[in-house]
C-alpha cells in the first residue's frame, strides 16, 4: 500500500513516498524518494529498524532535505534528504504514527490510540547541519515571539493538554553538563547588544520567596537549565523586576518588570567557552494588528 506521496515544497521534480507492506508480513521500513518526477525511485530508510514500518513521510516546508517519518514505533527525522535517520521520540509514547504535518514551526503527529501530539518549535532542527559534528556549545536562533501578557493562573484539574511554554522559546546545546561551581548565563539585550534587559543563571539566586498565594499558579521559571544535550528556556518577555524590599510581603506576585515592546533584541549565552549571541524578534499580537499600532502597544505618551 502506498500510504502517502508527499511532493517536495522546494523542488517540483521531487517527492517522497511511504510504502506499507506489513499486511504481507513485510515489516521493513520502506521510504522512497524521486528527484526526476517519478522516473526513478531510491529507497531511503537507513537508521530505521525493522518493525518500524512507515505510514507517513513529510519534508519540512522551510528547509530542503529535512524529513520526518511516522512509523509503527514512533517518529524519525533525517537531516540529509533521507540518507540517514534517527529517532525523534523524546517523551512521545511508542505508538503508531499514522500521519504527520508541519504547521508553521510545529510538528503535529496523529497517532493510533494515543491522541494528537505536537512538537513545539522545530526551529533548532532547521539549523542543524546534516553531517556537522556536535559543538561544545550552541545557541540556536529562536523563532519570533508574540508579545502577549501570559496568564499564570492555570486550571490543572481538567483533562486537557499542555500549552507551549509562555514567552520566547530559546534553545541551546551543551555537550557536557557544567561543573557545580561553573555558571552559565543567558542575557536578553537590546538590538545593539549594549543594554542588558534581563539576566538568567543556572545558579539559584539567594532571595526571599513568599508562599504561593494560589495552588494552581505557574510562576515563570528563572533558573537556567544546564543538562548535557539540548536545553530549552522560555523568557516571559519581561525586563528585570524592580528591587524588592528584603523580607517584605507583597500582594499577588509583587512588583514585576514590564513586558518589552515589539522589536528586535538579542539573546546572549555565556559559558566558560565564551559567549554566543543570536537575534530575537518580538512581534505584535496578530489579533491586535487592526486595532492598535506598535507604538500603542509600547505605551508611549506624548506631552502636550
Amino acid at each position: 500500500m502506498v500510504s502517502i506521496i508527499d511532493p517536495s515544497p522546494h523542488d517540483a521534480a521531487s517527492a517522497f513516498a511511504a510504502i506499507d507492506r506489513h499486511k504481507l508480513d513485510d515489516l521493513k521500513p520502506l521510504i522512497y524518494k524521486t528527484h526526476d518526477s517519478g522516473k526513478t525511485w531510491t529507497r531511503i530508510a537507513t537508521g530505521i529498524p525493522d518493525g518500524a514500518y512507515v505510514r507517513s513521510v513529510r519534508e519540512d516546508p522551510r528547509k530542503k532535505g529535512l524529513l520526518y517519518a511516522g512509523t509503527e514505533l514512533g517518529v524519525y527525522v533525517s537531516m540529509d534528504d533521507g540518507g540517514h535517520w534517527q529517532p525523534l521520540q523524546l517523551n512521545l509514547p511508542v505508538t503508531p504514527i499514522h500521519d504527520l504535518v508541519v504547521k508553521d514551526d510545529d510538528l503535529v503527529a496523529a497517532t493510533h490510540g494515543r491522541s494528537f501530539w505536537i512538537l513545539d518549535d522545530v526551529t533548532p532542527l532547521r539549523q542543524i547541519g546534516g553531517s556537522a559534528p556536535a559543538p561544545e556549545v550552541r545557541l540556536y536562533r529562536p523563532e519570533p515571539a508574540y508579545r502577549l501578557h501570559f496568564p499564570i493562573d492555570v486550571n490543572r484539574r481538567r483533562p486537557v493538554g499542555d500549552n507551549p511554554p509562555n514567552g520566547a522559546i530559546i534553545d541551546y546545546y551543551l555537550k557536557t553538563k557544567p561543573k557545580a561551581d561553573e555558571e552559565i548565563t543567558l542575557e536578553i539585550l537590546d538590538a545593539q547588544g549594549k543594554v542588558v534587559l534581563r539576566k538568567f543563571s543556572n545558579h539559584k539566586k539567594d532571595k526571599f520567596e513568599q508562599p504561593a498565594e494560589w495552588p494552581d499558579r505557574e510562576t515563570p521559571v528563572e533558573l537556567l537549565p544546564d543538562a548535557a544535550g539540548m536545553n530549552r528556556f522560555a523568557w516571559d518577555l519581561r525586563i528585570e523586576d524592580p528591587v524588592q524590599i528584603p523580607g517584605a510581603f507583597y500582594a499577588d506576585d509583587g512588583p514585576r518588570g514590564p513586558v518589552v515592546s515589539p522589536g528586535s533584541y538579542q539573546a546572549r549565552l555565556t559559558t566558560r567557552r565564551g559567549a554566543q549571541s543570536v537575534p530575537l524578534e518580538v512581534v505584535l499580537d496578530p489579533r491586535l494588528k487592526d486595532t492598535v499600532t506598535e507604538q500603542d502597544s509600547a505605551g508611549h505618551w506624548t506631552w502636550q
